[in-house]
């Protein structure tokens, strides 16, 4: 009888990695931590070589200066600031944009419009400003 409540954790156990719920987390992290290391390395050998070739270094942290014995050390500010801007270019585009790029013209799913919204009765394609849909006549 306890052999039999062991298979059955078992079984629900393989349904629950099976679902797909628990492998698509799984594929998430991976490609997430890929993805640092991409960003991590384009920032290192791509980016901080260009600001060095601009303004001389690369590292700001020895800017600081002093006012009644408190230290402001605005030069790690500043290097955090340059690293933020770049993960977020890098990761605009060498990622957003390839994929979305991909994406419309791989799966047919072409790029959102502002303009354009769907109609949640017939699910066919209407202007963003109008109120109601030109082709069931939908309340929008």
């Amino acid at each position: 009888m306890n052999r039999l409540k062991e298979l059955g954790i078992v079984k629900e156990f393989k349904q629950f990695v099976l679902r797909g719920t628990a492998i698509d987390l799984g594929v998430a992290i991976a490609i997430a931590t890929t993805l640092v290391i991409f960003v991590r390395a384009t920032i290192q050998d791509l980016i901080l070589p260009i600001i060095t070739m601009i303004f001389g270094e690369s590292d700001f942290s020895s800017l600081s200066f002093t006012i009644n014995h408190s230290r402001f050390r605005y030069g790690d500010w500043i290097n955090d600031g340059i690293v933020l801007i770049a993960v977020i270019a890098v990761a605009f585009f060498f990622v957003v944009r390839p994929v979305n790029a991909a994406r419309a013209r791989y799966m047919n799913e072409p790029l959102e419009d502002p303009s354009i919204r769907v109609c949640a009765e017939c699910l066919s394609e209407v202007p963003a400003k109008s109120s109601r849909c030109k082709f069931c006549t939908a309340v929008i």
